[in-house]
């Protein structure tokens, strides 16, 4: 029924998930509703736990960079010291 208000099957698609995350919502803030306090709680530590694990990520790709770096010092380094055969 709902086929016939839209001109192609993509246009109902796109209709019907932003229907379905409104659903979502409404129920999340139900949910939030219910259990107040805690589930604020859970929330709170879950985006603490994203902000550290994307803090570590940070740092561990400044250290890689300057690992990098370092081994390119060191092969120029290295490039100009002269090798003894035998």
């Amino acid at each position: 029924m709902l086929m016939k208000v839209f001109e192609n099957i993509a246009e109902y698609q796109v209709f019907r998930r932003k229907y379905e995350m409104m659903e979502q919502l409404e129920e999340a803030e139900g949910r939030l509703d219910e259990s107040g306090e805690e589930h604020l709680r859970a929330m709170l530590d879950f985006c603490e736990f994203v902000a550290k694990v994307q803090k570590n990520t940070r740092e561990d790709e400044d250290l890689a960079r300057e690992k990098l770096q370092a081994r390119v010092a060191l092969q120029g380094i290295f490039s100009k010291v002269p090798l003894r055969h035998g």
